[in-house]
């Protein structure tokens, strides 16, 4: 029996209705363009109840990564504060709305300067300006981007790998990612954060999709040894440059590694016993979610495979990872 509409609320009611199953139905099909049409129309999303919000918020949220992806960072905005009003309490959310808010590119022509100025080009060759992925284009220029031949072949529990690079050591004779690495890991160039987290943006945003996915970044701890004698922890720097950079939060989950920690010379077991999470927090913010976690070399991918196995035991929906390179043993 079709409702009896007696008054202007009791058909705003219908509309209002009729809007939310469409919404829903949309949702419930991964079409969250159309569904955030239609959750627009409703306009107050805070009186729904709680088998609803969580719905409405996956639409909005996964719609705004869309958006984020196509670098509509407005737009993208607009649906993460309308995914908040379901779940205020969020931290991950808020973070992210926080980032958006007061975003600032990172293709400034200061920037793209020092990045030349780091491969040695001058200030005066080429123009890059107006080019849509100036990192990417310097570091093709002088041979930084190199898919390495050699696979990770530990890295069973990461969903995808990227690497920007390749890591060639020392007795293999000069190259210049890996001397860059090297003055940054070794050498105590803690600058050089700045522009690997540039060129990891634009590889990010133009090699991968990776913008359409991930939920926050992570940056694998450093040996408490290496981190005392250089004063800084690699990745953590890059992480909090890269974040800002793509608008997409990092939180540091883990410890550091304990002393003398190598988890390329013990059994996979015994180095994931040795992986503990920062706090009980730390724990649970990787639930549900899609992560991306961020090293400065891989070798074999075990390091990446422990801490993405740890993650999904505790719950997390992906983990994906990128490094700057990935160790390679030829010429």
């Amino acid at each position: 029996m079709s409702r009896r509409i007696s008054s202007l609320g009791d058909l705003k009611k219908v509309l209002r209705d009729k809007a939310l199953d469409s919404a829903l139905d949309f949702c419930e099909k991964g079409n969250y363009g159309e569904a955030v049409k239609l959750f627009d129309s409703i306009k107050d999303l805070s009186g729904f109840d709680t088998k609803i919000k969580p719905k409405i918020k996956r639409a909005y949220y996964g719609h705004g990564m869309q958006l984020q992806h196509d670098w509509r960072l407005q737009d993208a905005l607009r649906c993460f504060v309308r995914a908040r009003e379901t779940d205020p309490d969020d931290p991950v959310l808020l973070s992210r709305v926080n980032l958006l808010r007061g975003y600032r590119s990172y293709r400034k022509a200061d920037n793209i300067g020092k990045f030349r100025a780091m491969v040695k080009e001058g200030f005066t060759k080429g123009k890059y300006g107006n080019h849509p992925s100036p990192f990417l284009a310097i570091a093709e220029n002088h041979g930084l981007l190199e898919e390495p031949k050699e696979l990770l072949i530990e890295a069973k529990h990461v969903t995808e790998y990227y690497s920007i690079g390749i890591y060639r050591r020392l007795e293999l004779g000069s190259h210049l990612l890996s001397n860059l690495i090297r003055q940054f890991k070794y050498q105590g160039n803690s600058e050089l954060s700045m522009p690997f987290a540039w060129l990891l943006a634009d590889f990010i945003r133009y090699r991968t999709s990776l913008l359409k996915y991930i939920d926050l970044i992570i940056p694998l701890p450093s040996n408490p040894n290496n981190q005392t004698e250089r004063g800084f922890t690699p990745c953590l720097l890059i992480a909090k440059e890269l974040s800002g950079c793509l608008a997409i939060p990092y939180y540091e989950l883990f410890l550091v590694e304990p002393m003398d920690c190598r988890f390329r010379e013990m059994g996979y077991d015994e180095g994931k016993k040795l992986i503990r999470y920062k706090s009980g927090q730390s724990r649970n913010i990787s639930k549900g979610r899609r992560i991306l976690i961020l090293d400065d070399v891989a070798t074999r991918g075990r390091t990446l495979s422990l801490h993405a196995d740890v993650l999904t035991e505790n719950g997390a929906d992906s983990v994906y990872a990128v490094t700057i390179a990935k160790t390679v043993h030829y010429r």
